[in-house]
């Protein structure tokens, strides 16, 4: 059986930064308002034995609009289960814990995405999960076909056009943009490759010293939360690339650090 969401009073939000490397910067604006110093602590349960990972988003509170409200959505996996649970600051408490019924691998490090009133996570099988804020569901869903053995793990999910879900992918020196797409019956969904970008000026060139060229030799470090643009490493050091003029733009050693955290 779960662990219940119960709230001890000696498990703070602290606890949950710590359990969620890299650094998840949208935890730290919530628990801590850079302008007041203001911080807010939020409790968690404690999870059960059979946790291996897990990771966290923090959502702005649509149903109010009262200033500085927020939700933050918290999911953990072990031993081929997924959990959820949704803290709202209004009620400041967790609400009812929410379980995806198809067995799946552990939640990944990266930063989730939020898209048409879902957040949506990578697992390290390949597949995503998929947590509906509305029906409070969770869910399990397919990523583009091969995608695992095209891209390993060196993809980013993200916001795309007109609300749905996108995913960026790296092959090599190509990056590959998708778009998840509701079925005309509004229920089975499909995944479209609507763009590919060609990055081959990153191609390490011959030259004195350079013995071992690193795999993925670019590699994506995030997408910007509206889609936008993403980072990229790269040995030539870190880039933006902006993902409809594609035009690219190097970053300074203070985002590098950024990344490095």
């Amino acid at each position: 059986m779960l662990p219940s969401p119960s709230l001890p009073p000696d498990d703070l939000l602290f606890e949950i930064l710590l359990r969620l490397p890299p650094e998840p910067h949208c935890l730290h604006r919530a628990a801590l308002d850079p302008i007041t110093g203001h911080r807010r602590c939020v409790r968690l349960g404690r999870l059960g034995g059979h946790v291996q990972a897990c990771n966290a988003a923090v959502l702005g509170e649509q149903e109010t609009r009262r200033e500085g409200s927020f939700r933050v959505a918290f999911v953990f996996t072990g031993e081929g289960r997924a959990s959820a649970c949704l803290y709202s600051s209004e009620t400041g408490a967790w609400g009812k814990l929410i379980t995806a019924e198809a067995r799946c691998g552990d939640v990944d490090k990266k930063p989730s995405a939020l898209a048409a009133g879902a957040l949506y996570w990578v697992l390290d099988d390949g597949h995503i999960l998929e947590l509906h804020l509305g029906k409070e569901s969770l869910a399990v869903v397919e990523p583009p076909p091969g995608a695992l053995a095209l891209y390993g793990g060196n993809i980013q999910l993200m916001y795309a056009a007109d609300g749905a879900l996108g995913l960026a992918g790296m092959e090599v020196f190509s990056l590959q943009l998708w778009r998840r797409e509701a079925g005309r019956d509004g229920i089975a969904s499909s995944w479209v490759l609507r763009k590919t970008i060609n990055l081959d000026l990153f191609t390490p060139q011959p030259r004195a010293g350079l013995r071992v060229i690193p795999v993925p030799p670019v590699e994506l470090l995030g997408v910007d939360e509206h889609g936008i643009f993403t980072f990229i490493w790269t040995m030539e050091g870190i880039f933006m690339v902006h993902l409809e003029d594609e035009m690219l733009k190097k970053n300074s050693f203070a985002l590098l650090t950024l990344f490095d955290m």
